[in-house]
């Protein structure tokens, strides 16, 4: 389907993700599910900078090697069905702790995030201010 050059260039980059223990791809997963709740939390604020938010944090993910489910499974699969790894590999290696750690990362920021815009709203009813579930007394 490719010519060799590029042939040679995926297996390359799979190969070098597959490197990875699958305690590393847990962790990684972690930073790089963090990251992408961060950039879907970003971008309805983001007006016209959009696209720029999405490149800045996929290329930060790119150079620090961050694994994550999406983009990694299209290079674990290209192993798979070239002959270079297992479907265990491919599934127990790098989807099962990949996948947990992006769910642990962008779910840990997701409810950090929450938090905290529920609490400043809990504090100022508490103070008698106006917030969400600001109640005037009678």
């Amino acid at each position: 389907m490719f010519d060799e050059a590029t042939h040679q260039a995926f297996i390359a980059l799979g190969e070098h993700m597959m490197a990875n223990t699958p305690m590393e791809m847990f962790s990684k997963g972690i930073l790089a599910g963090w990251m992408i709740a961060t950039l879907v939390w970003l971008i309805p604020a983001a007006d016209q900078a959009k696209v720029w938010i999405i490149i800045i944090v996929t290329y930060v993910m790119a150079i620090g090697e961050f694994t994550h489910i999406i983009v990694g499974t299209s290079e674990a699969l290209y192993l798979v069905f070239d002959g270079h790894i297992s479907w265990y590999d491919a599934v127990v290696g790098f989807a099962l702790p990949t996948l947990a750690g992006n769910v642990i990362g962008g779910t840990f920021i997701f409810a950090l995030i929450s938090h905290a815009q529920i609490r400043g709203d809990v504090e100022a009813q508490r103070e008698c201010k106006q917030g969400l579930f600001y109640r005037r007394k009678r």
